[in-house]
């Protein structure tokens, strides 16, 4: 009995000296909270979300760890702040994070914490202690990439660091650097602040720009803005091609959605890659797959503009030619603009030309019945494209009454005389065609549409190839991007007293150029003048041997 009452009393001091453990425990956080309360409004770091963090901590270190980081991020904001006050902020951040470190030797945020701080002191006052005692900031950051593997932000303060000690790095840390870099350029944000301190460092070196279309986008601006017209194109056709992968990805991500019946979701994937790639051949393909799959019903109102960007491009190009895109996919974005709400009067007629361009005329001629403004220019195509039809169903007086319905400042379109030879019963290109015998084209048969220069040459003859003509070229260079009949011809940097020369296969008949200016400087940009065909070049005969 004397030994349970010996047990008893044992617990009941042990569980007296617990509860006393736990009640000094819960005063001393209290006390940590008040502290670190009242060093968050001294050097003026209040906001309401750290406030409330500290007040709610439960876990002293964890809540140093927070104002440490903190104290770390608003003293490398130029927002205003003094010098001073800025100082003591990393002061603090240091002291705070080397004292998490002491207890939990395996936080990466307190290693990162203790050498960001102290480098960003130094950086601030040039101090040479940046070089002379670099171990100082160098190994925690080296110690916090250790401990946080997957965590870039000890990458980034280390590349940071880097780069502004570059002269004096060895070339085993400037290893480092690219390869921290590499890193740290997965994140946009980071990208966009260090890539013009990287250019100037390594003299345009591009080798740790993450392959994505978004990070050679802003590498263009950069390149654009010191003038490197060559670098800037080469950016520009890299972008393309990661923009090509991407929405590939993004177009397969859509399909999983329809092998997995989640339709909405399927649909909004699939028509989002529509609406992202550029209106070209070279991404028709993918533009064909995702609208062969997308999964019926209206689009987002959003997506709809590039839809029906989509569409006016298609239906730009059928007018000298076959369609760029095949009859379901013209259907398909038909439909869904349809489907889309209520249209513009130009938005009526692209529906109501879809339906013909799929050989839907009673559809067609439905939306017709119903529609206004029909003797307007945005109605010409559609009249076009009926008297075509009309005329392939062998009704030339009904052929004939529509292309009498095309407005009168579209009847100069290759597309309607062309329709025109259609309806006529010989078919055949008459003597007096303006077109017949032309070669070359002055600069002001040039015009202007949605950020292009477009010149609609009709060619009578084979050639190897155009030339053009520019004016107005800086004489620091520009970058332009070439495009016939829908298929781009890249990127080029031009100089100031230099031609366009394309060499590509010139068949007779009319076809569309279009040039763009993809980056000039502010004085002046580049304007196209006068284009002709090349001539065939001769064949290059052998260099007669020697003596």
């Amino acid at each position: 009995m004397a030994r349970k009452r010996a047990l008893r009393l044992a617990l009941g001091l042990a569980a007296g000296g617990l509860a006393a453990a736990a009640v000094s425990q819960v005063f001393a956080l209290g006390r940590e909270r008040s502290e670190l309360l009242a060093t968050a409004r001294e050097l003026e770091v209040a906001r309401p979300e750290l406030l409330r963090a500290l007040r709610r901590a439960d876990d002293p270190e964890g809540a140093r760890t927070v104002l440490a980081r903190e104290l770390l991020a608003e003293a490398g904001q130029e927002d205003g702040a003094g010098e001073e006050l800025r100082r003591a902020r990393l002061r603090e951040a240091e002291r705070l994070a080397r004292s998490v470190l002491a207890r939990r030797p395996a936080s990466w945020q307190a290693a990162m914490v203790s050498g960001a701080a102290p480098y960003l002191a130094w950086s601030l006052d040039r101090d040479p202690r940046l070089l002379q005692d670099p171990g100082r900031w160098q190994e925690p950051l080296l110690l916090a990439r250790r401990l946080g593997p997957a965590r870039p932000e000890p990458d980034v303060s280390l590349a940071t660091a880097y780069l502004e000690l570059w002269p004096a790095l060895s070339d085993a840390r400037r290893r480092l650097a690219r390869e921290l870099l590499g890193t740290a350029f997965q994140d946009p944000a980071v990208f966009d602040r260090l890539i013009d301190p990287w250019l100037e460092i390594s003299d345009g070196d591009p080798a740790p720009v993450p392959d994505r279309s978004w990070a050679w986008e802003r590498l263009q601006r950069s390149l654009a803005g010191s003038g490197d017209w060559a670098g800037f194109c080469r950016a520009w056709d890299a972008r393309r091609s990661a923009l090509q992968r991407e929405l590939r990805a993004q177009l397969q991500g859509g399909l999983d959605l329809v092998d997995r019946k989640r339709w909405h979701s399927a649909r909004g994937e699939l028509f989002a890659v529509v609406a992202a790639a550029p209106r070209d051949r070279a991404f028709a393909p993918i533009v064909e797959e995702a609208l062969e799959h997308a999964p019926f019903g209206p689009p987002r109102p959003e997506l709809t503009p590039p839809l029906l960007e989509w569409l006016r491009w298609s239906q730009d190009h059928a007018l000298r030619g076959p369609l760029p895109l095949s009859e379901d996919a013209v259907a398909r974005l038909g439909s869904a603009v349809a489907a889309g709400g209520p249209k513009a009067p130009g938005d009526v007629a692209l529906a109501a030309w879809a339906a013909l361009a799929v050989g839907d005329l009673p559809r067609a001629e439905r939306i017709e019945r119903r529609a206004e403004g029909l003797w307007t220019q945005a109605w010409a195509p559609y009249w076009i494209e009926k008297a075509r039809r009309l005329a392939a169903r062998q009704r030339p007086e009904e052929a004939a009454a529509a292309l009498d319905r095309v407005h009168p400042d579209q009847r100069a379109h290759p597309g309607y005389r062309a329709a025109r030879r259609a309806v006529s019963s010989s078919g055949e290109r008459s003597a007096d065609d303006p077109a017949a015998t032309r070669g070359a084209w002055p600069g002001t048969s040039w015009s202007w549409r949605q950020g292009a220069y477009r010149l609609e040459p009709e060619a009578a003859v084979r050639a190897p190839g155009l030339r053009v003509e520019l004016l107005g070229v800086p004489s620091t260079g520009a970058a332009i991007e070439a495009a016939w009949d829908g298929a781009s011809l890249g990127c080029r940097a031009v100089t100031a007293r230099g031609a366009l020369e394309l060499d590509l296969p010139v068949t007779p008949g009319p076809h569309l150029l279009e040039v763009r200016v993809l980056a000039s400087p502010p004085e002046t940009s580049p304007v196209p003048g006068e284009a002709a065909l090349l001539t065939a070049r001769p064949p290059r005969l052998p260099a007669p041997p020697p003596g």
